[in-house]
């Protein structure tokens, strides 16, 4: 392979480096030919790469250094920008429905807090306190704290 790729580093130790190439996702052709390149070089024990998860595992010796050619990034991937300014999106739309629908009484994270505290009380009427109940029961309080946060950067004209 003639030229590099960019990924991002995910994993390190002594013997092993997992890498994961998320622009190449189910880029089968990229990954085979990756495969094949990083098992020629020297220290490199064996490569598994799996397109479906964008992932490179290179088993290696234990001075195997990660050829220059392939620049890393460390630490998690991101989530892309567009897919959260999605997300931020349907909420708002959606959250200003809840409130023109209810007169302005409700809001999303009230019907959210509504929703899982209510199965929180199913949990304790239940008997199941330790777990589920109280694991319900901070979500509901989460949800209560978040919302009030959210107020402050989703408020403004509905649509």
């Amino acid at each position: 392979m003639s030229q590099g790729f960019e990924a991002r580093l995910a994993h390190h130790s002594s013997l092993r480096t997992r890498v994961r190439v998320p622009h190449r996702r189910r880029d089968h052709a990229f990954f085979e030919e990756i495969g094949k390149t990083l098992g020629a070089l020297p220290g490199v024990r064996s490569v598994e790469v799996n397109p479906l998860t964008a992932s490179i595992l290179v088993l290696h010796d234990r001075d195997f250094h990660w050829p220059q050619t392939f620049a890393l990034e460390e630490g998690p991937a991101r989530p892309p920008t567009h897919l959260l300014a999605h997300l931020r999106h349907l909420y708002r739309h959606y959250n200003g429905q809840v409130r023109v629908s209810t007169g302005g009484a409700l809001d999303l994270s009230a019907l959210l807090f509504l929703f899982v505290g209510g199965f929180a009380i199913v949990q304790a009427w239940r008997g199941r306190l330790e777990v589920p109940a109280m694991t319900l029961a901070w979500v509901a309080s989460e949800i209560v704290r978040l919302g009030s946060a959210a107020d402050v950067t989703t408020s403004g004209p509905l649509h």
